[in-house]
């Protein structure tokens, strides 16, 4: 009988020859001698890597640093293929391992390939000093990589590094002026520092560059967006589903361009978060005028209590749900773009989303067992008629939103900032904040004013439009709640990080798109205690107008 390594040999030759499968046998004989024999499940991971069989790859290679953590070639071509998978964690690992053994220290092509990959899944984790620390190491070897300059431009600028960012991203389009990567990241390092212009400039650079460059394509549009160019705004957001993780929908229907299609059925269908699709769905009603077609809208579950009632629409369907036929189809956020909707032209309604009744009896019940609560928090101001809303201000709160939304930790603040409002008198407090920890937020809360979480009776939007309606004032971060909150007409304050999203723009203190709301801005990047200062001296006045009314 012959040994592993005879056997280990014999597969070598055959492979060598092209031989793959009768070399796989071998080695497979190989690992039925001694089933813990390292070399050969080696063998058979590159042979399936080789054949496309990366399921099949991964597995061997994990088996192969299992039995032999020397084994430092199977760390790369392991963590190469986590890499492609997106398992940032895995791939952080074996490139951790690849490059801390000194095994490819002598082949400098490859360990930067390593070091720069190892980066980005850093990145992806949010691991960024991490990240920045291999970059700079990269730099050291070799200073002049347009590309790691271009990396640090990114990290940079999501610290709030603006400076650094900007010196970055230029050192990177000097050293490579034809780096459509670099000129995009240069530009969003502008878009940060408020340099609009500037930023303009880099966009059109990347994508003259690259034409089919997704992310810059996108990039310069949500710009032109956030300036008020709605014509070229649109365009570029159209690139939005070539820059998202989830594949775009495919329909055998053809796209609604704008055109009308009287009688016919279009197929309206949401992507995208809960707050985009509060915002986008002002534009239904004006779909179906021009369309003059019979509109069925799909969304989400959570959201079905409200778009079932909107204006604009013959028939609402849970996603999921069987579609019947249909002659053309469009994503809900592409409406305004096939509509030719200009900046003057936007549909600002006081309120286009309406509560259920069901929803508002129950919430009114509710709220009404929490009036005692809110005479124990404050003391409540005289009231003329004796109405639930007399006493003190309720307002509702939220300090983050989707914690998988790679942007949420710049957009959202603490439930700390929002504790040192508590002291402010004539208020009752609520939060609408999901899943929260109830006991997080009462340790951060004074004892001397208390706070109701409502987090656990939402149990869906219709749930927390009602419970907003009970309010008299909705105080958020750059969630669906402050969507929600504008769309129903309720008074509302977005806190808005230092360079928020396309549609709060720069600068205004009112929105565009809700006319009862009010943005309080950060000064600077990360400065959430002057919007604070300056929510709790507007708090401050809105209580002694009331009181004095």
């Amino acid at each position: 009988m012959a040994t592993s390594q005879e056997e280990q040999a014999r597969g070598l030759a055959y492979k060598q020859q092209g031989l793959w499968g009768d070399a796989a046998q071998a080695f497979q004989r190989a690992i039925g001698v001694d089933p813990d024999y390292a070399p050969s499940y080696f063998e058979l991971a590159d042979l399936s890597q080789t054949l496309g069989q990366a399921d099949a790859a991964i597995k061997l290679y994990l088996k192969t640093v299992n039995l032999d953590s020397g084994n430092i070639e199977a760390f790369r071509r392991l963590g190469g293929l986590l890499f492609a998978r997106q398992n940032w964690v895995g791939a952080e690992h074996c490139f951790t391992r690849v490059i801390d053994s000194g095994h490819i220290d002598g082949d400098l092509e490859s360990l930067l390939e390593v070091m720069n990959k190892l980066g980005v899944a850093l990145i992806k984790q949010d691991k960024l000093d991490a990240a920045v620390a291999i970059f700079n190491r990269i730099l050291e070897h070799a200073p002049d990589v347009a590309e790691m300059h271009s990396n640090l431009t990114y990290i940079f600028e999501r610290q709030g590094r603006l400076e650094e960012a900007l010196a970055a991203g230029l050192r990177a389009v000097e050293l490579k002026p034809a780096y459509p990567e670099g000129n995009n990241n240069l530009g969003i390092a502008f878009r940060a520092l408020h340099l609009l212009d500037d930023a303009g400039r880099c966009f059109e650079e990347a994508v003259t560059l690259k034409p089919d460059f997704a992310l810059a394509q996108f990039n310069r549009g949500a710009l032109a967006l956030m300036q008020g160019n709605f014509k070229q705004g649109w365009r570029g957001y159209e690139w939005r589903n070539q820059i998202s993780t989830e594949p775009p929908r495919q329909f055998a229907a053809p796209r609604w361009q704008g055109e009308p299609i009287p009688g016919q059925t279009l197929l309206v269908h949401t992507e995208q978060g809960y707050g985009d699709t509060i915002l986008f769905a002002r534009f239904l009603k004006r779909a179906r005028e021009r369309s003059q077609a019979h509109i069925i809208l799909e969304g989400p579950a959570a959201l079905l209590p409200l778009l079932s009632g909107i204006e604009g629409t013959d028939r609402v369907l849970q996603f999921g749900s069987t579609l019947p036929a249909i002659d053309k189809e469009i994503a809900l956020p592409s409406l305004p773009g096939a509509l030719g909707i200009e900046f003057g032209d936007l549909p600002v309604a006081a309120s286009y989303l309406k509560i259920p009744e069901t929803y508002q009896t129950a919430w009114r019940e509710r709220m009404k067992t929490l009036a005692a609560t809110d005479a124990l928090q404050v003391a409540a101001a005289p009231s003329a008629n004796g109405s639930l809303r007399a006493g003190p201000l309720r307002v509702g709160i939220v300090w983050t939103g989707n914690p998988g939304q790679e942007l949420n930790v710049i957009r959202s603040c603490t439930p700390s900032h929002f504790a040192a409002l508590a002291a402010i008198p004539g208020i009752a407090w609520y939060s609408l904040q999901k899943e929260t920890d109830e006991q997080a937020l009462h340790a951060v809360w004074p004892d001397c004013a208390g706070i109701t979480p409502l987090g656990q009776a939402l149990h869906d939007f219709g749930d927390t439009a009602a419970a907003i309606g009970q309010l008299d004032l909705v105080i958020s971060v750059d969630t669906a709640v402050a969507h929600l909150s504008g769309a129903l007409g309720q008074t509302t304050w977005t806190l808005l990080s230092r360079t928020p999203d396309w549609r709060w723009q720069l600068d205004r203190t009112d929105s565009a798109w809700y006319p009862t709301m009010r943005l309080f801005r950060q000064p600077r990047w990360g400065d959430w205690e002057s919007v604070f200062e300056s929510v709790a001296t507007a708090l401050r006045e809105l209580v002694a107008s009331r009181q004095q009314h």
